[in-house]
């Protein structure tokens, strides 16, 4: 749900509140560089941190990550 918002009605409103689509479009254009939250879990584990995880909240807009240092 949340991908068909941030990439398809938030550019919309934008276009239609702000009358400019493409400032709108930037930004789920840039997020798509970001890496997903079970590869960072996996970054997590790889550099030596414990009992990781990680919780969405926000439709899945936000993980919330967590791990112990061994």
């Amino acid at each position: 749900p949340f991908r068909l918002f941030f990439h398809h009605v938030v550019p919309l409103m934008g276009q239609i509140i702000a009358g400019d689509r493409a400032a709108y479009t930037y930004l789920p254009q840039s997020v798509a560089g970001f890496h997903s939250a079970d590869e960072l879990a996996r970054y997590f584990e790889e550099v030596g941190l414990e009992n990781v995880g990680y919780q969405r909240m926000g439709l899945g807009a936000v993980a919330v990550h967590w791990g112990t240092k061994a």
